[in-house]
């Protein structure tokens, strides 16, 4: 036996022991000497070592130089896939926004270069690059479908991961299937492709009846919503309001709300839009849940009060220099509003901060009672009511400067009923007492 075969013997002995120290600088001795005798194996036996040791940057060095010698041996392309796996595509999201276009590029060349099998990075890549993709801010469903599209879900990954929340308490993560069934069911939604939707959410939810950390919502809301523009509005009213129990949003309130409007439920709407346009986000974002709240105080009978409304949405329009679309354009024109010398969209607003909290508290008592506790840097608290009862807060519902929220201030506010069965009811439209 001549040297070269007893070195490659000695390698592949430390190698299948996993002692990949040990095997490296013999298979770089076998690729870097005497490179006339070298063949693909062990240029594969050196990439493999240096990708098992997280040499990855050099392992893609020593896999550009084997490829060449057979571009189809397989094994060299799946010790390829995971050097540029961990070099261009295993990143945080930050990291990866910072380097986009090397993100794709290996993305794009791992999925040309291996299969989706068990012990190839395939899967792994696809799944990253849909978490990354589903986090942007304008969401691109149709990219995120046509990477979905690429992996057989027959083959995803059932496997249940498992980690600890900052309190040490150890929580789950959904599979790669769990995964993809329902980012599939949310870019369907998204592209207004409801039946579709429907379908696949429905899918997910049979399938998956131990759904993770609030998958099952966010499946149930996009079928209900789906439900409700497919025409079953009725069926689609029920299913949210079972999710407002878990999820109090405004976005699900305002949904609620367009729905029962366009049922004529206009008694049953008014709450639902008051709640949405009361909600504690910038215009920007609840701005068409004011703009149906003022169809729903016209249809019962509020002209003055939705007008008003209609004057906020063009008002903030103007100011952003967005555009004003066909509905609201004759929306304006209809209550003959004109925005020369209006006042601000936050004057505006204040003062229907006002008749909103007069309609949504109309006929209930207010309660007194003194701040107990302030947690969590005082985003949040307890109440005691002069009653002896012990309410809960967050601390935008505070009509006033957070500055002065104290414990022990004494304080007026309505109550909510907290839809979580044993949880305490909640104070809501916080004011300061004066004394």
């Amino acid at each position: 036996m001549d040297n070269r075969q007893e070195m490659r013997n000695k390698a592949t002995a430390y190698r299948k022991q996993n002692d990949f120290q040990q095997a490296l600088p013999i298979y770089q001795n076998l690729w870097e000497e005497k490179p006339e005798e070298r063949d693909k194996w062990d240029g594969w036996g050196y990439a493999y070592c240096l990708q098992k040791t997280k040499q990855y940057v050099e392992g893609l060095k020593i896999c550009r130089e084997v490829i060449p010698i057979d571009p189809e041996f397989e094994y060299i392309r799946s010790v390829y896939a995971w050097c540029l796996y961990y070099v261009g595509v295993n990143k945080g999201d930050e990291e990866i926004s910072e380097h986009e276009q090397n993100f794709w590029k290996a993305a794009n060349e791992i999925v040309a270069l291996v299969k989706q099998e068990k012990y190839s990075t395939y899967e792994s890549t696809v799944m990253q690059v849909v978490d990354y993709l589903r986090k942007k801010p304008n969401y691109p469903a149709q990219t995120i479908l046509e990477w979905l599209d690429k992996v057989d879900t027959d083959k995803l990954s059932t496997v249940i991961g498992s980690g600890k929340d900052g309190d040490g308490k150890v929580i789950e993560y959904a599979s790669n299937r769990e995964k993809w069934f329902v980012e599939r069911c949310k870019a369907f939604f998204k592209l207004e492709r409801y039946a579709d939707c429907l379908d696949i959410g429905e899918r997910t939810l049979k399938e998956f009846p131990n759904i993770h950390y609030g998958n099952d919502i966010w499946t149930k809301y996009h079928t209900a919503m789906s439900k409700g523009y497919l025409g079953d509005k009725v069926q689609a009213v029920a299913e949210l309001q079972e999710i407002l129990k878990r999820k109090h949003d405004w976005f699900i309130q305002r949904d609620v709300a367009i729905f029962l409007l366009d049922m004529g439920r206009m008694d049953e709407a008014l709450p639902y839009a008051l709640e949405a346009a009361c909600a504690p986000v910038d215009i920007g974002f609840k701005w068409k849940a004011i703009y149906h709240l003022a169809k729903v105080l016209q249809a019962t009978g509020r002209t003055d009060d939705a007008k008003k409304h209609v004057l906020l949405v063009a008002r903030f329009h103007q100011e952003k220099g967005l555009k004003i679309g066909a509905n609201l354009s004759n929306s304006i024109g209809s209550y003959k509003i004109t925005l020369v010398n209006a006042p601000s969209s936050q004057v505006i607003y204040s003062e229907l901060r006002k008749t909103w909290d007069e309609l949504r508290f109309a006929g209930k008592t207010q309660v007194q009672g003194r701040v107990k506790k302030l947690i969590g840097e005082g985003k949040s608290g307890f109440i005691v009511g002069d009653e002896g009862k012990e309410y809960h807060f967050v601390s935008r519902e505070f009509r006033g400067s957070k500055g002065i929220l104290k414990e022990e201030m004494r304080v007026t506010f309505y109550v909510e009923k907290n839809p979580e069965a044993g949880r305490k009811d909640n104070a809501i439209s916080i004011c300061a007492m004066t004394t």
